[in-house]
């Protein structure tokens, strides 16, 4: 089984072969897709990991096996444009599919920017609240 782990530990299980920049998931509806899109947050992407199910043969065995192991680990992702490519499969449910891809320089710095915004924001609030 192959996943990604947002870094608030939320995980997601991906399709084999996925690339960072083309994640295919299973989804059950469209609830679903509603829920894995309110985790795919600037704060959430800060940290992705990937896991896969990598095989390896113990010392004296003859059958592999499995073991979760983190394979790569991205930092400051945004989700690509378009968002979603969603398909409803026949037997039901739907096949969805998204990519990440780093955030720039500038996506940062808006980032620090409207973090600046907010935080003057609620200095306002409070001053007003003292002065009301």
């Amino acid at each position: 089984m192959n996943k990604i782990i947002l870094k608030n530990n939320f995980e997601i299980e991906i399709h084999e072969g996925c690339s960072l920049w083309d994640l295919t998931v299973d989804l059950k509806d469209y609830e679903a897709l509603a829920a894995l899109s309110a985790q795919l947050t600037p704060e959430n992407l800060q940290t992705v990991r990937f896991l896969a199910d990598v095989p390896y043969i113990p010392e004296g065995e003859d059958e592999p096996v499995y073991e979760e192991t983190v394979t790569d680990i991205y930092t400051d992702m945004k989700v690509k444009s378009p968002r979603f490519r969603v398909r409803e499969k026949h037997e039901g449910g739907l096949e969805v599919v998204f990519g990440l891809e780093e955030r720039s320089a500038i996506d940062l710095r808006l980032g620090e920017d409207e973090q600046q915004i907010t935080d003057t924001q609620i200095a306002l609030c409070e001053v007003y609240e003292l002065l009301g």
